[in-house]
C-alpha cells in the first residue's frame, strides 16, 4: 500500500494524464520490480547511491586505466549536485571536461547473468558524450553504454548496437532512457532500447555474462543525469512505462 501511495503522489506532483493513471502498477507489480532493483542513485543526498546491493559509494580515479588508484567521493571539477533541477528533486550535473574518472563499483550492483536493465533520465546541455556506461573491469568494451551525438543516440549492448534518431528532440529536454536485455537457451537473446517509454529498436544475438565492472558517469558528457536504476533482469514494456510515467518510482522500491 505504501509503495502504491508513493507512486500515486509522485504522479500527482509531476502531472500525469488520465492515460498515465490507468497504467499505475498494482502492489504485485511493484513488489516484483522492487525485487529486481539492484542499484539506485537519486542524488537527493549527495553523489553516493541511495540503494545498492553492494558498495553504494561513488569513486574517482585519475583515469579509467588507473582504477586501482581510486578513492571515495569525487574531488575533481565540473561535477556537482544540481539542487532542485532534476526530473525529480536533485540531479547530478556535468559542466565540462572531467579532471578524473567518476564511477560506482558494479561488482554486485549489476548482477547480470541471464539478463538485466538500466533506467535513467538525462537532460543534455548538448548532444555529445556518454552519460552512462557499464564496463567490465578487465575490458575496455562496455556491457552497456549510451552515447549521444547531435543527431542520434547509439546504444551498445553486449557488442550489439541500437540507434535511434534525436532530430525531433531539443536540448535541455528531459529524456527517459531504458535499456533492457535478456538471454536464455530457449529463446533468441534480445536487447531493447526505450526512449520516453517507447521502444526505439532491438538487437539480437547477445551473449550475456556475469561481470565485475564499473558504472561510469558523464564521459565527455555535458548535462544532467537523474534517477539512475539498475535491475537484475529484463524489464517488461509495462515496467518501462511505469518508470517513465513516474520518474521517482525507484525511491518507493527500496527495501
Amino acid at each position: 500500500m505504501a509503495r502504491t501511495l508513493a507512486v500515486f503522489l509522485g504522479c500527482v506532483l509531476l502531472g500525469c494524464s488520465s492515460s498515465d493513471e490507468a497504467s499505475f502498477p498494482d502492489q504485485t507489480q511493484l513488489d516484483q520490480l522492487a525485487g529486481a532493483m539492484a542499484f539506485y542513485a537519486s542524488f537527493e543526498d549527495g553523489m553516493d547511491a541511495a540503494f545498492a546491493r553492494d558498495d553504494r559509494r561513488i569513486y574517482s580515479a585519475p583515469s579509467y586505466e588507473e582504477l586501482a588508484d581510486r578513492g571515495p567521493w569525487y574531488w575533481g571539477q565540473n561535477v556537482e549536485t544540481a539542487y532542485d533541477s532534476g526530473v525529480s528533486g536533485h540531479a547530478l550535473s556535468f559542466n565540462g571536461e572531467l579532471s578524473q574518472a567518476v564511477f560506482y563499483s558494479a561488482d554486485g550492483n549489476a548482477p547480470w547473468s541471464a539478463g538485466g536493465a538500466v533506467s535513467f533520465w538525462i537532460q543534455p546541455g548538448k548532444y555529445a558524450g556518454i552519460p552512462v556506461a557499464i564496463v567490465p573491469a578487465d575490458s575496455g568494451e562496455p556491457a552497456v553504454s549510451v552515447a549521444l551525438t547531435p543527431s542520434q543516440m547509439a546504444v551498445m549492448v553486449w557488442g550489439q548496437e541500437i540507434q535511434t534518431s534525436l532530430t525531433a528532440m531539443s536540448e535541455r529536454e528531459w529524456l527517459h532512457v531504458a535499456v533492457s536485455f535478456a538471454s536464455n537457451e530457449s529463446a533468441e537473446a534480445t536487447a531493447k532500447l526505450y526512449l520516453n517509454g517507447l521502444e526505439q529498436g532491438a538487437a539480437g544475438d547477445l551473449s550475456v555474462e556475469p561481470v565485475q565492472s564499473t558504472i561510469r558517469l558523464g564521459v565527455n558528457y555535458v548535462g544532467l543525469i537523474d534517477e539512475l536504476a539498475i535491475f537484475d533482469r529484463a524489464l517488461t514494456e509495462d515496467e518501462v512505462r511505469f518508470l517513465h510515467h513516474t520518474p521517482n518510482l525507484p525511491a518507493s522500491l527500496m527495501r
